[in-house]
């Protein structure tokens, strides 16, 4: 059992301290304003430090507080987060005014 429990201590130490993908918002314009909403478009640049390119596919978000859409939108496929590099996403961000109105 000693072995066991050093390899799954040697493991996790090894995972906890590698670099990690990092994502940083370069830009936020203001897009539309609707009947429904706000619309927003945000450049966010994702530093992918791994020596392989990190695939993606489409990606759809909601973001929530007490139950409360805060934000939702649509990541178009950006294909692959280059390898030792940072690629830039463009992400639309769309937020109800309710949301404006009470916070």
């Amino acid at each position: 059992m000693d072995l066991i429990d050093k390899a799954k201590n040697f493991v996790s130490e090894k995972v906890a301290n590698m670099e990690k993908t990092e994502a940083t918002i370069t830009d936020v314009d203001l897009k539309k304003i609707g009947f429904d909403g706000v619309s927003f478009h945000a450049k966010v640049s994702v530093k992918n430090p791994y020596s392989v390119p990190i695939p993606i596919m489409e990606i759809d978000y909601v973001l929530k507080s007490a139950s409360r859409v805060i934000a939702s939108g649509r990541i178009p496929d950006p294909g692959s987060i280059k390898a030792n590099d940072s690629t830039m996403l463009d992400v639309p961000v769309k937020v109800p005014h309710s949301v404006l109105v009470s916070y």
